[in-house]
C-alpha cells in the first residue's frame, strides 16, 4: 500500500518526538506528503511549537506542510486527518 499523504499531530513536547520522527521518515521512505498538526492555545507559541517537527521532516527530506488550528486537540486532529490524512502516527 502506498501512502500519499501522513499527518502527525504534535504538541512540541518531548514525548511526541518519537511520533515526528516515524512520520518523517515514513514520509520520506515512501514518498508521502507529511502533514504537522497542532492545536494551539497560544498563537504566538504555536510555530515554535512545532518547529522541531518540521527540522525533523527537513533533515528526512520529507515534502512537508503545517496545519495550525485554533479548535481543541482532538477536534483539531480530526479535521486535519479528514482533509490530509492516510495514516496517522501518534505518541
Amino acid at each position: 500500500m502506498a501512502y500519499r499523504r501522513i499527518v502527525v499531530a504534535t504538541d512540541g513536547s518531548a514525548s511526541a518526538e518519537t511520533a515526528e520522527r516515524v512520520a518523517a521518515s515514513l514520509a520520506s521512505t515512501t514518498g508521502a506528503k507529511l502533514t504537522i498538526a497542532h492545536a494551539y492555545t497560544n498563537p504566538e507559541r504555536a510555530e515554535e511549537d512545532v518547529a522541531r517537527a518540521v527540522r525533523i521532516a527537513e533533515r528526512e527530506d520529507a515534502t512537508h506542510e503545517v496545519a495550525l488550528s485554533a479548535e481543541a486537540p482532538a477536534d483539531a486532529i480530526l479535521t486535519t486527518a479528514a482533509l490530509h490524512g492516510d495514516i496517522y502516527p501518534t505518541a
